[in-house]
């Protein structure tokens, strides 16, 4: 598996936001980014489910998941994310950011702190209908998405359009880990590259 050829203590302070589609692999993507690179995640399902004050293994009431509460969390990972980098460190944010309203709460908040690097995360229909299927059978999943919201969200996916073509790359999330990684790797070397 590929890793970095920097390490994290090397790195100025970035934003790698690990986005796409529910069920496309991001946490398991961030996870291995934090564990590579030495940053910490800021996930929107456990932001969300802190906020609700539930336990992250619990199922968040759909209230939760009503467009101005989606605003609120995106507010607040933007917030998270500026007081981490304000802190001397990069931070992984890990959420869909579907919506280009969801993208505008986070960088409002967010201020500009650090550059960003949107990764987005794609596969097949088929392939996060089963990924989805099969979380849902793992009592510490901290995911709400079924399958059944996996495949209404599918078709509301609001292209990054409005994100300079140099911060934003996209990733078969639907390869192997290997394969993955590699991809990330070599999108954030190109970043960080451009940023001297």
């Amino acid at each position: 598996m590929t890793k970095p050829d920097r390490p994290a203590s090397h790195l100025p302070p970035f934003t790698l936001v690990i986005c796409g589609r529910s069920a496309s692999g991001k946490s398991t993507l961030a996870a291995w980014a934090a564990s590579s690179f030495g940053l910490a995640v800021i996930s929107s399902d456990l932001v969300r489910k802190e906020l609700a004050r539930i336990k992250p293994s619990d199922r968040a009431p759909a209230a939760h998941y009503s467009d101005p509460c989606n605003q609120r969390i995106y507010a607040e990972l933007g917030r998270r994310a500026a007081a981490s980098v304000r802190r001397g460190s990069g931070v992984i944010v890990d959420a869909t950011f579907r919506s280009r309203q969801n993208r505008e709460a986070f960088a409002a908040t967010f201020g500009g702190a650090a550059p960003v690097l949107f990764v987005e995360c794609h596969a097949p229909l088929q392939v996060l209908l089963a990924r989805a299927k099969a979380r849902e059978k793992d009592p510490a999943s901290v995911s709400d998405a079924s399958p059944e919201v996996v495949a209404r969200q599918y078709d509301q996916w609001e292209p990054l359009d409005e994100v300079p073509a140099g911060d934003r790359t996209a990733i078969d999330a639907a390869g192997t880990t290997t394969q993955v990684t590699t991809e990330l790797v070599a999108a954030i070397q190109e970043f960080l590259i451009r940023l001297g």
